[in-house]
């Protein structure tokens, strides 16, 4: 049986309410032991945790305008909780920042990541077009992007492309954020 059966279980009957004129102490007695119940099931079994993710991609040297410039594909693998008190179903992103080591002199360097789901041929950018994660020139970090795809699951496959860059940039690392969508088993 799961937390939320157990806590509907353990709200007193909306038809108490006619005891709350006839019998006060009867109605706060009732009411109270459905409190208490309450708060020993979220006790007994922990609300489901917001868990962060953070993945990050490393461009080593000086990156030149490429698709797939890393020397791997990264893959979605979800966590698996060995209490199997909870189901990992994916990965909320919520941000993702670029920051360069040394900064360009002459051109913005310009990076995209694509993700292939399972089942699906081809790779789609993650961001929307235009904001993708960017570095104008003599900028360290950034934080301007917006997703196309907003969530990434089990064994997706990601890859790294370069779109534009710069001959000074480098010292690169993309970092992916977010949070694990967890529920209940």
């Amino acid at each position: 049986m799961n937390k939320e059966k157990l806590i509907n279980l353990s709200k007193p009957d909306s038809n108490i309410s006619e005891y709350q004129s006839q019998s006060p102490k009867l109605y706060r007695a009732i009411k109270n032991l459905g409190d208490a119940q309450a708060s020993l099931i979220d006790s007994v079994f922990p609300r489901t945790p917001l868990i962060s993710f953070k993945e990050t991609f490393i461009l080593e040297g000086n990156p030149i305008v490429a698709d797939d410039v890393l020397p791997y594909r990264y893959c979605v693998i979800l966590p698996f909780d060995s209490d199997d008190n909870w189901i990992y179903e994916g990965i909320n992103l919520t941000g993702c920042c670029i920051v360069a080591k040394i900064p360009g002199t002459t051109s913005i360097l310009s990076v995209d990541i694509k993700v292939k789901s399972r089942g699906i041929i081809g790779f789609k950018s993650l961001f929307k077009p235009g904001k993708n994660p960017t570095l104008p020139i003599g900028t360290i970090y950034s934080t301007n992007v917006m997703f196309a795809i907003n969530s990434l699951f089990n064994y997706d496959m990601l890859r790294i492309d370069i779109l534009a860059s710069d001959p000074v940039v480098s010292g690169i690392s993309l970092n992916l954020l977010g949070n694990y969508v967890i529920t209940e088993n």
